[in-house]
Protein backbone atom coordinates (compact mmCIF):
# COMPACT_ATOMS: atom_id res chain seq x y z
CA UNK A 1 0.00 0.00 0.00
CA UNK A 2 1.40 3.29 -1.22
CA UNK A 3 1.61 6.16 1.36
CA UNK A 4 -0.47 8.54 -0.05
CA UNK A 5 -3.23 5.41 0.31
CA UNK A 6 -2.01 5.01 4.10
CA UNK A 7 -2.15 8.71 4.73
CA UNK A 8 -6.02 9.16 2.73
CA UNK A 9 -7.12 6.06 5.12
CA UNK A 10 -5.84 7.15 8.23
CA UNK A 11 -7.18 11.09 7.81
CA UNK A 12 -10.28 8.99 6.96
CA UNK A 13 -10.53 7.25 9.99
CA UNK A 14 -9.56 10.50 12.20
CA UNK A 15 -12.35 12.11 10.33
CA UNK A 16 -14.94 9.34 10.98
CA UNK A 17 -13.47 9.16 14.99
CA UNK A 18 -14.09 12.89 15.39
CA UNK A 19 -17.41 13.03 13.91
CA UNK A 20 -18.57 10.06 16.47
CA UNK A 21 -17.38 11.97 19.30
CA UNK A 22 -19.10 15.15 18.01
CA UNK A 23 -22.34 12.86 17.42
CA UNK A 24 -21.61 12.04 21.56
CA UNK A 25 -21.51 15.39 22.82
CA UNK A 26 -24.89 16.33 21.02
CA UNK A 27 -26.75 13.52 22.68
CA UNK A 28 -24.96 13.82 26.19
CA UNK A 29 -26.43 18.03 25.68
CA UNK A 30 -29.69 16.53 24.74
CA UNK A 31 -30.26 14.22 27.35
CA UNK A 32 -28.85 16.73 30.25
CA UNK A 33 -31.35 19.56 29.07
CA UNK A 34 -34.33 16.91 29.30
CA UNK A 35 -37.18 17.46 31.09
CA UNK A 36 -37.19 15.16 34.55
CA UNK A 37 -40.17 14.09 36.03
CA UNK A 38 -40.16 14.04 39.96
CA UNK A 39 -40.72 10.44 40.06
CA UNK A 40 -37.31 9.81 40.06
CA UNK A 41 -37.74 11.07 43.81
CA UNK A 42 -37.79 7.08 44.75
CA UNK A 43 -34.13 6.87 44.31
CA UNK A 44 -33.20 9.67 46.04
CA UNK A 45 -32.11 9.13 49.76
CA UNK A 46 -33.37 12.52 51.26
CA UNK A 47 -32.06 11.92 54.88
CA UNK A 48 -28.68 11.31 53.54
CA UNK A 49 -28.98 14.30 51.60
CA UNK A 50 -30.36 16.71 53.83
CA UNK A 51 -28.36 15.16 57.15
CA UNK A 52 -31.04 15.40 59.50
CA UNK A 53 -33.25 12.79 61.59
CA UNK A 54 -36.52 13.43 60.36
CA UNK A 55 -38.13 10.19 60.00
CA UNK A 56 -41.37 11.09 57.04
CA UNK A 57 -37.70 11.88 54.75
CA UNK A 58 -37.67 7.77 54.13
CA UNK A 59 -40.98 8.02 52.76
CA UNK A 60 -41.14 10.74 50.77
CA UNK A 61 -39.33 10.50 48.02
CA UNK A 62 -41.77 7.09 46.88
CA UNK A 63 -44.76 9.54 48.17
CA UNK A 64 -43.68 11.72 45.07
CA UNK A 65 -43.08 9.29 42.46
CA UNK A 66 -46.82 7.54 44.04
CA UNK A 67 -48.41 11.23 43.45
CA UNK A 68 -46.53 12.21 40.20
CA UNK A 69 -47.45 8.87 38.36
CA UNK A 70 -51.18 8.86 39.76
CA UNK A 71 -51.12 11.73 39.13
CA UNK A 72 -51.94 13.51 42.04
CA UNK A 73 -51.72 17.46 42.24
CA UNK A 74 -52.68 17.65 45.49
CA UNK A 75 -50.47 15.29 46.32
CA UNK A 76 -47.57 16.45 44.93
CA UNK A 77 -48.28 20.13 46.90
CA UNK A 78 -48.42 18.28 49.98
CA UNK A 79 -44.48 16.68 49.47
CA UNK A 80 -43.29 19.79 48.64
CA UNK A 81 -44.11 21.23 51.18
CA UNK A 82 -42.91 18.94 53.28
CA UNK A 83 -39.61 19.18 51.84
CA UNK A 84 -39.58 22.82 52.12
CA UNK A 85 -39.59 22.06 55.53
CA UNK A 86 -36.46 19.83 55.69
CA UNK A 87 -34.83 22.41 53.39
CA UNK A 88 -35.41 24.99 56.35
CA UNK A 89 -34.36 22.44 58.97
CA UNK A 90 -30.97 21.79 57.23
CA UNK A 91 -30.29 25.05 55.19
CA UNK A 92 -29.54 22.57 52.15
CA UNK A 93 -31.23 21.42 48.79
CA UNK A 94 -31.64 17.81 47.76
CA UNK A 95 -31.57 16.43 44.58
CA UNK A 96 -35.08 17.18 44.06
CA UNK A 97 -36.33 20.22 45.66
CA UNK A 98 -39.52 21.54 46.95
CA UNK A 99 -39.59 24.11 44.39
CA UNK A 100 -39.43 21.65 41.35
CA UNK A 101 -42.05 19.07 42.67
CA UNK A 102 -44.60 22.61 43.73
CA UNK A 103 -43.88 23.59 39.97
CA UNK A 104 -44.83 20.24 38.65
CA UNK A 105 -47.86 19.67 40.82
CA UNK A 106 -48.80 23.29 39.63
CA UNK A 107 -48.40 21.90 35.84
CA UNK A 108 -50.36 19.21 36.61
CA UNK A 109 -53.07 20.80 38.55
CA UNK A 110 -53.66 23.28 35.55
CA UNK A 111 -53.57 20.56 32.92
CA UNK A 112 -56.05 18.22 34.47
CA UNK A 113 -58.33 20.70 35.11
CA UNK A 114 -60.06 19.85 38.24
CA UNK A 115 -61.32 22.74 40.43
CA UNK A 116 -61.39 20.76 43.48
CA UNK A 117 -57.44 19.79 43.37
CA UNK A 118 -56.33 23.53 42.09
CA UNK A 119 -57.85 24.84 44.94
CA UNK A 120 -55.93 22.37 47.02
CA UNK A 121 -52.89 23.61 45.30
CA UNK A 122 -53.99 27.28 45.34
CA UNK A 123 -54.22 26.84 49.35
CA UNK A 124 -50.16 25.87 49.63
CA UNK A 125 -49.08 28.16 47.15
CA UNK A 126 -47.23 31.62 48.54
CA UNK A 127 -46.54 33.27 45.34
CA UNK A 128 -49.20 35.93 44.39
CA UNK A 129 -48.75 35.63 41.00
CA UNK A 130 -49.68 31.80 41.01
CA UNK A 131 -52.40 31.98 43.09
CA UNK A 132 -54.18 34.54 40.89
CA UNK A 133 -53.05 32.05 37.86
CA UNK A 134 -54.80 29.33 39.31
CA UNK A 135 -57.47 31.37 40.72
CA UNK A 136 -58.70 31.62 37.25
CA UNK A 137 -57.98 27.85 36.33
CA UNK A 138 -60.49 27.42 38.95
CA UNK A 139 -63.16 29.13 37.56
CA UNK A 140 -62.70 27.97 34.16
CA UNK A 141 -62.28 24.13 35.16
CA UNK A 142 -66.18 25.09 37.09
CA UNK A 143 -67.40 25.95 33.47
CA UNK A 144 -65.59 22.40 32.09
CA UNK A 145 -67.37 20.58 34.66
CA UNK A 146 -70.32 21.99 34.02
CA UNK A 147 -70.07 21.03 30.42
CA UNK A 148 -69.08 17.51 31.33
CA UNK A 149 -72.17 17.05 33.31
CA UNK A 150 -74.56 18.27 30.99
CA UNK A 151 -72.42 16.15 28.51
CA UNK A 152 -73.19 13.06 31.10
CA UNK A 153 -76.83 14.01 30.43
CA UNK A 154 -76.87 14.14 26.64
CA UNK A 155 -75.41 10.15 26.64
CA UNK A 156 -77.90 9.63 28.81
CA UNK A 157 -80.68 10.63 26.71
CA UNK A 158 -78.39 9.37 23.77
CA UNK A 159 -77.69 12.60 22.28
CA UNK A 160 -74.08 13.75 20.96
CA UNK A 161 -71.52 15.33 23.29
CA UNK A 162 -69.51 17.92 23.32
CA UNK A 163 -66.66 15.93 24.26
CA UNK A 164 -63.00 17.37 22.47
CA UNK A 165 -61.59 13.70 22.52
CA UNK A 166 -62.26 10.58 21.86
CA UNK A 167 -60.27 7.60 20.81
CA UNK A 168 -56.51 8.49 20.89
CA UNK A 169 -54.16 6.02 19.40
CA UNK A 170 -50.59 5.57 20.00
CA UNK A 171 -47.64 4.60 18.03
CA UNK A 172 -44.50 4.28 19.76
CA UNK A 173 -41.74 4.44 17.55
CA UNK A 174 -38.85 5.97 19.73
CA UNK A 175 -36.23 3.22 21.60
CA UNK A 176 -37.58 3.78 25.03
CA UNK A 177 -40.69 2.25 27.01
CA UNK A 178 -43.21 5.55 27.47
CA UNK A 179 -45.81 6.52 30.27
CA UNK A 180 -48.86 8.44 28.58
CA UNK A 181 -50.29 11.02 29.54
CA UNK A 182 -53.46 13.13 28.30
CA UNK A 183 -54.68 16.41 29.67
CA UNK A 184 -52.67 15.57 33.04
CA UNK A 185 -54.40 11.95 33.33
CA UNK A 186 -52.04 9.28 33.48
CA UNK A 187 -53.28 6.96 30.05
CA UNK A 188 -50.79 3.67 30.45
CA UNK A 189 -47.56 2.45 28.79
CA UNK A 190 -46.82 1.74 25.46
CA UNK A 191 -43.60 -0.40 24.89
CA UNK A 192 -41.07 0.20 22.20
CA UNK A 193 -42.43 -0.41 18.88
CA UNK A 194 -45.63 -1.26 19.67
CA UNK A 195 -49.41 0.54 19.86
CA UNK A 196 -52.19 1.10 22.18
CA UNK A 197 -55.80 2.74 22.44
CA UNK A 198 -57.21 4.87 25.09
CA UNK A 199 -60.13 6.51 25.38
CA UNK A 200 -59.95 9.94 26.38
CA UNK A 201 -62.07 12.75 28.18
CA UNK A 202 -61.01 16.45 27.82
CA UNK A 203 -63.48 19.68 28.09
CA UNK A 204 -60.80 22.02 27.26
CA UNK A 205 -59.70 23.11 23.92
CA UNK A 206 -56.42 22.23 24.23
CA UNK A 207 -55.47 18.43 25.00
CA UNK A 208 -51.51 18.11 25.97
CA UNK A 209 -50.40 15.10 25.21
CA UNK A 210 -46.63 13.87 27.18
CA UNK A 211 -44.91 10.69 26.75
CA UNK A 212 -42.03 9.90 29.58
CA UNK A 213 -39.39 7.26 29.73
CA UNK A 214 -40.18 4.54 32.30
CA UNK A 215 -37.05 3.53 33.36
CA UNK A 216 -35.21 6.66 33.41
CA UNK A 217 -38.38 9.47 33.39
CA UNK A 218 -37.21 12.19 30.98
CA UNK A 219 -39.96 13.71 28.87
CA UNK A 220 -39.72 12.01 25.33
CA UNK A 221 -42.32 13.75 23.23
CA UNK A 222 -45.12 16.16 23.94
CA UNK A 223 -47.67 17.03 21.22
CA UNK A 224 -50.50 19.42 21.43
CA UNK A 225 -54.35 18.61 20.00
CA UNK A 226 -56.61 21.70 19.47
CA UNK A 227 -60.11 21.93 19.11
CA UNK A 228 -63.34 19.34 18.91
CA UNK A 229 -62.01 15.64 17.78
CA UNK A 230 -63.20 12.36 18.21
CA UNK A 231 -60.00 10.29 17.50
CA UNK A 232 -56.48 11.66 17.03
CA UNK A 233 -53.51 9.28 16.63
CA UNK A 234 -49.61 10.37 17.79
CA UNK A 235 -47.13 9.15 16.33
CA UNK A 236 -43.72 8.74 19.44
CA UNK A 237 -40.38 8.81 17.08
Amino acid sequence: MSMIRLFSVALLVVTLASAVRADDKVITSEKAQAHQCVCRACYVNFTKEFGVPLEFLGSLGHSIHDARLAPDPAGLAICSRSLAVAEQVSGKKASVTSDEVMSDAIRLAKLRGVSTELEAVKLMVSDDAVKKELTEAIEDAKVREEEAKQDAEAIAKGEQTKQLFGRLTVYNQCGECVRVYAGGRYLGVVHEGQAACFHVHNHDYHTELEAYCVEEGHLVSADCSEGHRHSYTWYIR
